[in-house]
Parts: structure tokens; sequence; C-alpha cells
């Protein structure tokens, strides 16, 4: 009942057999419905192929300094998305001293990072709309002003090169008057026919 209060899953992994169980809430921070089946390989497939090493090493060096581990990790669930969790764990040992299994926690922290990202996106649209206000704030030539505002929208997207455009839709055309561009080549002038555009553009 307190893990369910502070949403964490538990979960235990059998050293000698290899097996693996976990609350619902375990198999539910994987992506996992709660009756799902576990498994040592499945699991370790989920994890992301970055950070599989970093926790290998946390769980070799719980066990071999016989300490607690505790690693933040993402994982690819099933449906492709990716999550990030917290594990934590210890490894419980036999009377001779050997570890025979790893019992612990997890907890989701997708949301927490998801919230995090979004205010990280607010600050920097902040920065960006404030740096860009400055800089056209007294500007006249209409030109300039597009100019201006297709760098700082290139460096704040981190792509190579941005423009503006009009678009005349009873002609089929959209006419690039202005960009900036990473030194590549300039599409500045250039005329594109609407229907040629990919579908997303």
């Amino acid at each position: 009942m307190a893990l369910d209060i502070g949403k964490l899953g538990a979960w235990e992994r059998n050293l000698e057999t290899g097996e693996v169980t976990g609350t619902s809430i375990c198999k539910m921070c994987f992506g996992l419905p709660p009756d799902a089946s576990l498994t040592f390989e499945a699991l370790q497939g989920m994890i992301h192929p970055s950070d599989a090493d970093r926790l290998d090493q946390a769980v070799a060096f719980s066990l071999k300094t016989r300490t607690d581990f505790q690693i933040e990790h993402r994982v690819i669930r099933i449906d492709g998305r990716l999550g990030r969790v917290l594990v934590r764990g210890a490894a419980v040992y036999d009377d001779h001293g050997r570890p025979i299994r790893l019992v612990g926690v997890v907890q989701d922290l997708t949301e927490r990072e998801r919230i995090k990202d979004e205010l990280s996106l607010a600050q920097r649209r902040q920065e960006f709309l404030s740096k860009l206000s400055d800089q056209i704030g007294n500007e006249d030539d209409p030109f300039k002003i597009i100019e201006t505002s297709a760098r700082n929208l290139a460096q704040f997207l981190k792509v190579d090169s941005s423009g503006y455009g009009e678009i005349f839709e009873d002609r089929d055309l959209v006419v690039v008057e202005r960009e900036w561009s990473k030194g590549l080549l300039s599409n500045e002038g250039r005329v594109e026919k609407i229907s040629d555009l990919p579908p997303n553009f």
C-alpha cells in the first residue's frame, strides 16, 4: 500500500535462476501491462542502448562493494515512446556471502522530465523573444527585420537555415523573399510550386 501511494514499483531478480518479478506499477514504469510476464532479457532490451553499460556498471559496483545502487536511465517502451526511470536496489546474500537476489524499487520520472523540458523550452522562448525584440525594436527596414528574425529563429531552432516566403495559392507558388543560411547555398529568391512541396512543409 505504501509503495502504491508513493507510485513506486517493487521488483526482484533471482541471480541463480534469472527469474524476474515485479509489481503492476513496476511494469507500468516500463510501459508494460499489469499482467505482463517479466524476463531479464526483455527488460534489458528496453533499456536505452546509451544507458545500458552505465546501469551494468552500477549493479557490478554494488555487488563488489556490497552497497546499494541508485541510477536514472532511459527506457524504450513497447509502444516506442521514450521514458525515464529511477531504479534503486541492493543484493541479498546467502550464508556464504554469495549474492543470490537483487531487490529494489523503480519510479517513473517521465512526467517530471517532460515538465522540466517544457519549462526549459518556455525559458528559451522568452529569451529568444526578448533578444529579437532588442534587435529589431528600432529597425524600420522590413527586409532587415525579416533577415534578423530568420537568423535568430534558425539559431533558436538549431537549424542551418531559416527564411521567409510569400505564398500565392491562386498561382500555386511560394516565393522565398529573405533567408539566413549557415554557410549553405541560399534559397533567397527561389520560387517553388506549392504542389511540389512535401506534405508537412
